[in-house]
């Protein structure tokens, strides 16, 4: 693993809703969630936000590392969105930011070594998803390609089966 992925610190949330504003602030409603229910009338869960929240050593401000944002069936298989009339897409974000020092409020000086440089990932379905009952999900981060069993959140789906 390399050197900027060994010091990566990575938080992901299920929630609500998330905001990110101004200063990377993240404004979150009703985070933690790790089930969901799934309406079997639209066949998509409730609305949902995932953030995921990276850090790195300051030691690595200016480098361009590739985050990545997706989610997975429990086995580790891509999880697909079917588009009408395309083929199906893996539920992914990626991103290559360049890992920068928290914004200078002017006027104040700070070390480079005293916050962690932050990169946010979000994810916002207004509609829901349409996961199956029954079903474990897993997001997971991804950088530079390596990942970590600590950077993952796991997602149970409940609710009443389909009839057939």
């Amino acid at each position: 693993m390399s050197d900027l992925a060994s010091s990566a610190r990575v938080v992901i949330l299920v929630a609500d809703y998330v905001t990110i504003a101004e200063m990377n602030k993240a404004t979150i409603v009703g985070a933690g969630i790790t089930i969901m229910n799934r309406d079997p009338a639209t066949g998509r869960t409730a609305p949902v936000s995932v953030l995921a929240s990276v850090s790195f050593d300051p030691k690595f401000i200016g480098e361009v590392p590739t985050v990545d944002l997706a989610l997975e069936t429990k086995g580790g298989v891509a999880f697909e969105v079917q588009q009408q009339g395309q083929d199906p897409l893996p539920l992914r974000v990626s991103a290559e930011p360049a890992v920068l020092m928290p914004t200078e409020v002017e006027g104040i000086e700070m070390p480079r070594d005293v916050v962690r440089p932050r990169i946010q990932l979000l994810l916002q379905f207004p509609s829901g998803l349409p996961l199956q009952v029954g079903e474990e999900y897993v997001w997971r981060v991804t950088i530079d390609g390596e990942t970590r069993d600590e950077w993952t959140e796991s997602l149970y789906v409940f609710g009443p089966k389909a009839q057939s």
